[in-house]
C-alpha cells in the first residue's frame, strides 16, 4: 500500500454571530474537505457570538468528526480568534477563510494548491491584483478597501495587492513560530510584517470577493474610520520615516519658500522685521528637522525590532529542535 504523502489541511474559521450561515456553510466546506487528498480539520471558531452560532458549531462537530468546535464566552475581536484557531491547527498547511465563504467553497483547495506549487510560505487571496474583483460588495466598502490597501503599498515591507483579506493560507511551522499579539484586524497586517521580517516568501492568488446575495452588512458593526485609522497607524509605523519624513520635508520647504519671500519683500525696500513670518520661517525649518532626525531615528528603531524579532523566532525554534530531540532520546 503507497502511503498518502498529501500534506494535511487545517481550516480555521472565525465567526462571530453567524447564525444563519454556519450550519449550510460549515457543510459547504465539508464537503469541499471530501475532495482534498490527505488529513483535513475544520475549526471553527466561535468569538463570543451573542446568538446560537456556538449551540450550531457543536452541532455540526456532533455530526462530522473532522469539525472541532472551539468557542469563548465573551467576544475578543477577530485577531484573537484566528490567533486562537491557529495555535490549535495540527495540519502541515493552515487556511483561514471567512465565515460566510466570500471567496467560495474552493477557496481552500485553491489557496493550498498554490502554496505548495509555489513553494510560498504564505498565500493571500486577492481581489486587489490581476485577476480578482469585488461582487455584490458596497460602494464605500469597496472604496475603502482598494484606498486603503493601496496606501498600505506604500508603508509594509512587501509589496501585494491586499493585506486586510483574513482569507490566506500558511505552513504552520512558518506561522506558529510567529509571535502574534493583535486581537483585532491589525492581525492582518501584523502577521505580512513579521512574516517579512523573516524573509518568508509572500504570494498572492487571484480571487473574487463575492458577499452572498442578499446580504449587504456583515455580522458586526463596520467602523470604517476606526478601521482606517487603526491600519494606517499600524502602517506609518512601519516606516515611521515615511510619515514624519514627509511631515518634515514640508515644513522645511514651506520655511524656506517664506524665508525667500521675506528676503524678496526686503530688497524691495520694505521693511520686514516686525512681522510674524520672521518667527515663522526659521521655526518651520528647525520643527521640520527635528521630524526628519526623529522619523530617521524611529526608521531605525524598527530595522532593530525586526532584527530582534528574527533573532527571537530563531532562537525559539532551536529550543523547539532541541526539546523534541531530547524528547525523541
Amino acid at each position: 500500500m503507497i502511503k498518502n504523502t498529501a500534506p494535511s489541511i487545517s481550516i480555521v474559521v472565525p465567526m462571530f454571530n453567524e447564525s444563519e450561515l454556519a450550519t449550510r456553510n460549515i457543510e459547504k466546506l465539508c464537503r469541499a474537505m471530501d475532495s482534498i487528498p490527505g488529513e483535513t480539520e475544520l475549526i471553527v471558531v466561535n468569538d463570543g457570538s451573542s446568538d446560537d452560532t456556538g449551540d450550531k458549531l457543536k452541532a455540526a462537530a456532533a455530526l462530522d468528526s473532522r469539525v472541532k468546535a472551539h468557542g469563548y464566552p465573551t467576544n475578543r475581536g477577530r485577531g484573537f480568534a484566528i490567533r486562537w484557531g491557529l495555535q490549535n491547527s495540527k495540519g502541515d498547511i493552515i487556511v483561514v477563510t471567512e465565515g460566510d465563504l466570500s471567496y467560495g467553497d474552493d477557496i481552500v483547495s485553491r489557496l493550498s494548491t498554490h502554496l505548495i506549487d509555489g513553494d510560498y510560505d504564505c498565500v493571500v487571496a486577492s481581489p486587489h491584483t490581476s485577476g480578482g474583483g469585488m461582487k455584490n460588495v458596497p460602494a464605500n466598502r469597496a472604496f475603502f478597501t482598494r484606498v486603503g490597501n493601496w496606501i498600505l503599498t506604500k508603508l509594509m515591507p512587501v509589496k501585494l495587492g491586499t493585506y486586510t483579506g483574513m482569507t490566506r493560507a500558511y505552513k504552520r511551522k512558518m506561522i506558529q513560530a510567529v509571535d502574534l499579539e493583535s486581537n483585532g484586524k491589525e492581525l492582518h497586517l501584523e502577521i505580512i510584517s513579521k512574516l517579512a521580517a523573516l524573509d518568508y516568501q509572500i504570494g498572492e492568488l487571484p480571487a473574487i470577493l463575492q458577499w452572498p446575495e442578499g446580504r449587504k452588512t456583515r455580522k458586526g458593526t463596520f467602523a470604517p474610520w476606526r478601521i482606517i485609522v487603526s491600519h494606517l497607524g499600524f502602517g506609518f509605523g512601519e516606516a515611521p520615516l515615511l510619515l514624519l519624513g514627509t511631515a518634515g520635508g514640508l515644513l522645511i520647504l514651506f520655511g524656506l519658500l517664506t524665508g525667500f519671500y521675506l528676503l524678496a519683500v526686503s530688497l524691495s525696500g520694505t521693511a520686514v522685521g516686525g512681522r510674524p513670518l520672521v518667527v515663522f520661517s526659521p521655526s518651520c525649518i528647525l520643527v521640520g528637522f527635528f521630524m526628519l532626525l526623529i522619523g530617521w531615528l524611529a526608521q531605525q528603531n524598527k530595522q532593530l525590532q525586526r532584527q530582534l524579532h528574527r533573532i527571537q523566532t530563531q532562537f525559539g525554534n532551536f529550543e523547539r529542535r532541541q526539546n523534541k530531540d531530547e524528547q525523541a532520546t
